[in-house]
């Protein structure tokens, strides 16, 4: 598009801005509340998606040219949509009920999950010197936003009382926000620094050093966030990218490099892990509470609101709340997706819905099983969630290949984050709200990075 043209349309090109605008605004704001925030997200999130099918009707975008597998992957997402719509209007309760919740689950992260993967070539029409990187660059830097903000509350709050508040959060609801959002930022950033130390590739614009302060960043609010799962899902992003890097990179030269990192990132999970396993009291009694709780009744704790006396064994050991109840959460949910194959519909209390259709007791108050598969399972049924593991998974090979086979870095990011998503919300109730929303806008706009750049540096040979 030459720069008459641009005279010409010069909305249009405000528009494309207005869109990165508001793609960027929701990276900032996905984990804070509503209620502190000057106006509600899903402003920017319709704002994005009317933005997005006006260019896409008017075909201002470049080509991107998807691989049979990311169009199997399109395919999925769609289906999953519809699935779950369909599936839930045979198996709903409530039916107007169940309209509103997949509008709120699950079509807006659907939605965005295509403004992701437009974002890219929408821009790259208009704005002919922008580059992929630059914008995931301003993507990353907009997720840090938040957890810089954390950082210095506790700084602040350190200063003024003396004290440091672990597992406090003030700009999020709670610190599984924080995890989540520190995670996926941590996976890209280390995914970056070992491109560039092994394969001598970098993609984001951003120094060595300020990669570094980022990375440090987000290691120090992990820990102040104090979250176990977060904990071990940092982990896990963190040898998962050792794996990836070494099928890739590993050679004679690179050997004591991989070493050298090696001993490295063993020693930082070792003092991530050592730092969880001591402020967090509830490592120390997990597996005892896990056997206690297995068998807990509806009257315990666990279902009435955790309203009554602390939980005892049958030593009369005090019981943590989350280690007893997360197993008897995980025995129910899993007893109710035998009982119920295809689910009760779209509704973030379907576990609670299903619990009462069960036991018929109206002292049972629990929404959630506290494991995102589960309670998926339990809205949308065997099949709903097969799609999504099919979904997922295809999105895990697709990072991969663009990787190993091309060297294409956003491949890398895409696989990372997606694992990490799967884990997090086998562990998590992730499959909602932001979280979803998040993770679909960013694997859409890795499949956009992806197949987009490929068109473009195949026109300039």
């Amino acid at each position: 598009m030459n720069s008459s043209t641009q005279a010409k349309y010069p909305s249009k090109g405000i528009l494309a801005y207005f869109l990165l605008f508001s793609f960027c605004v929701l990276c900032f704001v996905w984990p804070i509340q509503n209620s502190i925030l000057p106006t509600n997200r899903n402003l920017f999130i319709y704002l994005s998606a009317a933005l997005t099918l006006y260019f896409c009707v008017r075909k201002k975008y470049m080509p991107i040219e998807l691989s049979r597998l990311a169009k199997y992957a399109i395919a999925l997402i769609i289906f999953f949509l519809g699935f779950t719509l369909v599936n839930g209007l045979f198996v709903a309760a409530d039916v107007g009920k169940m309209l509103r919740s997949w509008q709120g689950q699950y079509l807006r992260a659907g939605l965005l999950f295509f403004v992701g993967l437009f974002l890219y070539p929408i821009c790259k029409y208009h704005f002919k010197n922008i580059k992929a990187n630059k914008i995931l660059s301003l993507v990353v830097l907009c997720l840090l936003g938040v957890i810089f903000i954390h950082l210095l509350q506790n700084i602040y709050f350190y200063i003024k009382t003396g004290t440091i508040l672990w597992g406090e959060t003030w700009i999020v609801p709670s610190r599984t926000e924080m995890s989540f959002q520190i995670n996926m930022v941590t996976g890209i950033l280390l995914a970056e620094i070992a491109c560039r130390l092994f394969l001598g590739r970098k993609y984001l614009i951003f120094s060595n050093k300020l990669m570094a302060a980022f990375i440090l960043l987000c290691f120090i609010c992990s820990a102040l966030a104090k979250t176990r799962w977060g904990t071990i899902g940092l982990i896990g992003s963190t040898i998962s990218i050792c794996v990836f890097i070494a099928l890739k990179a590993i050679s004679r030269k690179n050997l004591p490099k991989l070493c050298l990192a090696t001993l490295v990132i063993a020693m930082v999970v070792g003092i991530v892990g050592y730092t969880s396993w001591h402020q967090d009291s509830r490592w120390k009694s997990l597996s005892m509470d896990m056997v206690a709780g297995w068998d807990l009744g509806m009257h315990s704790r666990c279902y009435n609101g955790f309203d009554g006396p602390l939980m005892q064994d049958s030593t009369g050991r005090i019981m943590d709340d989350s280690n007893s109840c997360r197993a008897s959460f995980f025995r129910q949910g899993t007893e109710l997706i035998a009982e119920y194959p295809f689910g009760a519909g779209p509704r973030k209390d379907a576990f609670l819905v299903l619990l009462q259709e069960k036991y018929h007791d109206p002292i049972i108050q629990q929404s959630n099983s506290h494991y995102g598969l589960i309670d998926v399972t339990l809205q949308n049924g065997v099949l709903g969630l097969i799609n999504w593991l099919a979904f997922v998974m295809l999105m895990i090979l697709i990072g991969w290949r663009a990787f190993s086979r091309d060297l294409i870095i956003p491949g890398l990011y895409l696989s990372l984050f997606t694992v990490s998503f799967l884990f997090r919300s086998g562990v998590d109730n992730m499959m909602r709200d932001h979280y979803l929303e998040q993770n679909l806008a960013l694997s859409g706009l890795m499949l956009g990075l992806i197949f987009t750049s490929n068109k473009i540096s195949r026109a300039k040979k």
